[in-house]
């Protein structure tokens, strides 16, 4: 099994709020993307990288279905994280048409976020360098997938931050 990192353009915006200036990272992630992003055996797993900088403080990261996977397999699984954890921001989001997909934006489910005893709850989660939040797709829960041969599906994902640089 392999893991395939694939490299996308992240649209950066930003908005005014009143506590400061939040800027948001926008990337979808569709099945053509997925098989477009490599060669695939059976089970392996896509990554999809937004990247973050140092002195930037991540307050809130998020995934929408915007429509259900489907083409192979029974399952596709997401989880994010960063700092060598790899579920520390999502813990997972279901996305295969097979499964009880998310039908709810999912965010902050992981224990950067969802841990009420430390800071990372409270100010967000501080990254001291260069760094990216990775979006690991895993369909090898279910029965056998071959990511080359998803044939619908798309994902909205956004990680919002605060830049102190």
């Amino acid at each position: 099994m392999a893991n395939i990192t694939a490299a996308k353009t992240v649209v950066g915006n930003s908005i005014a709020i009143n506590s400061g200036d939040i800027k948001v990272r926008i990337m979808t992630v569709r099945a053509i993307d997925i098989a477009n992003a490599g060669t695939y055996a059976t089970d392996d797993t896509a990554t999809f990288q937004i990247p973050v900088l140092a002195g930037e403080v991540v307050v809130d990261v998020g995934a929408k279905l915007i429509e259900a996977f489907d083409g192979s397999g029974d399952q596709l699984n997401m989880i994010a994280g960063a700092l060598a954890d790899p579920n520390g921001i999502l813990v997972t989001a279901a996305l295969h048409a097979s499964q009880t997909e998310i039908t709810a934006i999912v965010r902050n489910t992981g224990a950067f976020f969802s841990d009420t005893t430390t800071d990372d709850v409270i100010n967000g989660k501080q990254f001291d360098a260069d760094d990216t939040i990775d979006f690991v797709f895993d369909g090898s829960a279910g029965a056998s997938i071959d990511l080359n041969d998803l044939d619908t599906g798309e994902v909205l994902l956004k990680v919002f931050y605060i830049d102190y640089n």
